[in-house]
Order: C-alpha cells, then sequence, then structure tokens
C-alpha cells in the first residue's frame, strides 16, 4: 500500500510500503485515489538476488545479483519491454553463464539498430583460471522481442 500526497497544482506522488517513489494513474492516463496501475520507480524491490544453480527466471527490470555456486548455469530473463533497463551483476565464481527468453521470439543482440539477434547471450571469461566475479550486464528492451546489449563487461556471444 502506498500513502499518497497532492500538490497544490493535482500532481498525486507517494512512498510504497518498501520505501519506493509511487505515481498513481487510472488505465486512461488520469491520477486516481484507487491504485489501478502503481509503478514503483524506486527503492528495495527493484533489486532481486539469484542464488539458483540455474534455472531461475529473472525479472525484465531493475537490478539482479548472480551468487551461483556452479560452474556455469543458465537463467531466463523475462521479455523486454521497450526501453526499460536491466542490469545484472555477478558475484559468484562461474566461468560462463547463459541468459534465454521466456519465448523462443526474445531475441538479445550486440547491435542496437540490427534485425537479427541470438536467442541466447553466454557470458564468458577470456581465461579458464578467471571468472566472472565482479563483471556485470546491462540491457535495454527494444521492443518487447527484442533486448539490446548496452554494456557489458566481459566477453560476450550473442
Amino acid at each position: 500500500m502506498a500513502r499518497m500526497l497532492t500538490s497544490i497544482y493535482g500532481r498525486r506522488l507517494g512512498l510504497s510500503s518498501t520505501g519506493g517513489i509511487t505515481q498513481a494513474m487510472t488505465s486512461t492516463g488520469g491520477y486516481s485515489s484507487s491504485f489501478e496501475m502503481l509503478a514503483q520507480m524506486w527503492g528495495p524491490a527493484m533489486v532481486a538476488t539469484t542464488t539458483s544453480t540455474g534455472g531461475a527466471t529473472l525479472s525484465n527490470n531493475g537490478v539482479s545479483v548472480i551468487n551461483t555456486s556452479a560452474t556455469a548455469a543458465t537463467f531466463l530473463i523475462a521479455a523486454p519491454v521497450a526501453g526499460v533497463s536491466k542490469e545484472i551483476y555477478i558475484v559468484s565464481s562461474a566461468s560462463a553463464l547463459t541468459f534465454g527468453g521466456t519465448s523462443t521470439s526474445q531475441l538479445f543482440s550486440k547491435i542496437a539498430g540490427g534485425a537479427t539477434g541470438s536467442t541466447t547471450l553466454t557470458l564468458i571469461v577470456a581465461s579458464t583460471a578467471d571468472s566472472l566475479a565482479g563483471q556485470s550486464l546491462i540491457l535495454r528492451g527494444l521492443s518487447a522481442t527484442k533486448w539490446g546489449v548496452l554494456h557489458g563487461s566481459t566477453v560476450i556471444q550473442a
């Protein structure tokens, strides 16, 4: 539940129960005292930690921290939303992590304007003596089916 305040100009803004900034709007875009649509723009709910050895589905927004004990693991990422960013940080000693979509039409592309892409994205280390600990990946939704790779601090195979 959020506590909403209204300014003297009629704008509504509030804080959610998790401490995030929220804005309430109706389905037609008008302001409402009921929460038909509640968007949390900041706060602890935006960070999720994954400790699974693989198979977990990551959200399509916010920050995920990968902490797996497996040498190689595969994770799914929910379908992108155009303009929304997804950040992934790795704190585990894995040497290869593969990310796939929740549908076969979901693509990962290292070239934002390119029409092609791959259904999987793999982060690997340059040397088998290294690990992915401390590496990061930043994705941006280009459409409902395509992730653009904005930044990857390691070797990326797409």
